[in-house]
This record gives structure tokens, sequence and C-alpha cells, in this order.
């Protein structure tokens, strides 16, 4: 039996939801790109890719501030560095951003199967839609919601709760997969069972201790 069957006594669930940063798409490249082009226009020095990859996971807004904390910038400057940011992210986006293996699979071998799939992602949607297109996998999702979409990014189970009401699926018949401490939040609040990378990013801290549903270290684990 499959690891997904073994979550839904035996069945598949009807509507999986995914993360994108950090479970189908290793991102940080070019976000650290944005982001050190940023710091750098601002007068201070790069933070490089090692630290973004800690800062990612929250929305571009969360991740921005964090970069001035680090760089010992005012919070003064958070207007102006997200308009740098966006700026360069902008040029940058689909540069060195690639699936991570199996991803494609998966998401071709669910929806064969039946199952609705939906995009939950604090990224903003100007930046999600482009990319999804450039890797090929735009048309295998039903929804896909950014982190502006909704009143209140993840944990909030806003993103989760809006594509399960327009699905028409419950709670008990969906799923969603992440990597981070915002997506099992998420999926906590709005009774959904949550499957998480080990791969992905979560401030350099183990999603293993999070107490996730289900436990994967690669994406074809979760082949139906």
């Amino acid at each position: 039996m499959s690891a997904l069957r073994g979550l839904f006594a035996g069945e598949l669930p009807q509507l999986v939801m995914f993360d994108l940063d950090g479970t189908l798409v290793d991102s940080v490249p070019d976000i650290a790109t944005a982001t050190d082009t940023m710091l750098t226009s601002l007068g201070v020095s790069a933070a490089g890719e090692a630290k973004v990859r800690g800062w990612v996971g929250n929305g571009a807004a969360t991740l921005v501030a964090r970069a001035l904390k680090d760089a010992g910038l005012d919070a003064d400057n958070q207007t102006t560095a997200m308009t740098l940011w966006r700026a360069a992210y902008t040029l940058c986006c689909t540069r060195q951003t690639r699936l991570y293996p199996g991803a494609s699979e998966l998401l071709a071998a669910l929806q064969n199967a039946g199952c609705r799939l939906a995009l939950t992602t604090n990224k903003p949607i100007q930046f999600a839609r482009p990319l999804l297109e450039h890797l090929g996998i735009n048309a295998r999702f039903d929804w896909v919601l950014g982190g502006e979409c909704v009143p209140e990014k993840k944990p909030a189970p806003h993103m989760l709760l809006e594509v399960m009401r327009d699905a028409g699926i419950g709670a008990d018949a969906s799923l969603m997969v992440g990597d981070s401490s915002a997506d099992i939040g998420a999926a906590r609040a709005a009774g959904v069972k949550v499957a998480a990378v080990t791969f992905g990013y979560d401030n350099g801290n183990p999603v293993a201790g999070l107490n996730p549903d289900l436990l994967v270290d690669g994406l074809v684990e979760l082949l139906p």
C-alpha cells in the first residue's frame, strides 16, 4: 500500500494541497540573488545563499524583514526594501529554480488518479504563476493561491479552507504537503492531514520534530 493510501484507510485523498518553495521546488538560489541585490542596493553586505535558505517559508515580507534585521537595518526600511526585492526577484525568479526530483511525476500521477490539486503558497502570486508556467506544471493545479490571496498567510488556515470550500471536499478527504511549521500549522488549523518533506526550508529546524502525519525523504514516496 502506498504511503498516501495508508493515511486514508486504503484510499487516496480527494484533494491534495501543495506548498511550493522547499516542497516542490528549490527556489533559494534565485531568492538569494534577489535578497542580496536588495541588501547591496541599501548599502550593506550581501547575506549569501546559506543564510537566505534559513529565512524562506513565511512569505516575501517576512523574508525581507529577516534580512534587514540580520543586516542591522531599521525596520523603517521595510517598504523600500520590499520594492527593491520584488524588482530584483521579478528579473531572476526563473533562472535557477528547479523542481525537486519526483515532483513532476507525483503531480501527474495524482491528477491521473483523479485527485484535485491545489497550490497553497505564501509566495506572492505574481511570482508563483510565472514559476509554475516556466516549470511546466501550471496545468496540474485546479487552484493556485498565493500569500496575498487570503487575509492571513500560513500557518493560518485560510488558504486551505478556501480551497476545500471551493472544491466541496471535506477535511477528512484532504491532504496538505509541505516542508515547514507554517504548512503543518495551517493543516492542523484546517483539520487536515499533513505530509512533510525533510529536504525543505524551515529556518534550519528539522521538520520531524513537528510530528506531521507522514514524513518523507523524497516526493516519490508519495506516489499513489
